[in-house]
């Protein structure tokens, strides 16, 4: 990912984050990172200096990793939410067929379905694509296919736009459509399946305890 990885980078109130990313196409930072020893018995506990991380970089995203975990979090209204908890040796484990639960098989076959929907919410989240997409789609919406503002008479719009706009009554309209709602209700669906996989983990903890 091309851009800039900041480590331990200093704060206002003299904390440093342990890594700090960055990207030209992305206003503030995409994500920081803490991380922590392998030695960590409770990494979740770390959380309250990883939420004190990123409200002071603006960063909307962190993760937590020790080695043998990755504990994703966003922060939503003020609030930080766990996305993701993985289990990053058991994945290397199932990956290389080195666990039981694998039986006989290696690579992403051996993965837990469980475990692969908490990798693939994980890359959807973080990869550069997801942070670089915003400035993007800010220009296409305000600039003209020659780079330059919109007429606020609305003169230019939509015959100049940089994003082809189909008018309800146009054929291409409902394929459109269908075909972007189909892309949006795909990401969100696999985001929920990763939130609801940790909350039945949650709850089969709590059971058990």
């Amino acid at each position: 990912m091309s851009g800039e990885v900041q480590y331990n980078l200093p704060q206002p109130n003299r904390k440093r984050t342990d890594f700090t990313v960055r990207i030209s196409e992305y206003p503030r930072p995409c994500f920081v990172a803490e991380s922590k020893n392998t030695a960590t018995s409770k990494l979740v506990e770390h959380m309250p200096q990883l939420a004190d991380y990123m409200r002071s970089q603006g960063a909307t995203r962190g993760l937590l990793i020790d080695g043998k975990t990755v504990l994703t979090y966003e922060l939503n209204g003020g609030q930080i939410l766990l996305t993701g908890d993985i289990a990053l040796w058991k994945v290397v484990e199932m990956w290389r067929g080195e666990n039981l639960f694998a039986v006989g098989k290696k690579g992403v076959e051996a993965i837990d379905p469980h475990d692969l929907v908490l990798l693939k919410a994980f890359w959807q989240r973080f990869n550069k694509s997801s942070f670089e997409g915003l400035p993007n789609l800010i220009d296409d919406l305000t600039l003209t296919v020659n780079g330059d503002l919109h007429s606020p008479n609305g003169k230019t719009w939509p015959s100049l736009s940089r994003i082809k706009i189909y008018r309800q009554f146009e054929p291409e309209f409902n394929d459109a459509l269908t075909s972007e709602s189909a892309r949006v209700i795909a990401m969100i669906a696999l985001d929920v399946e990763a939130q609801l996989s940790i909350r039945l983990a949650e709850y089969e903890t709590y059971v058990i305890e």
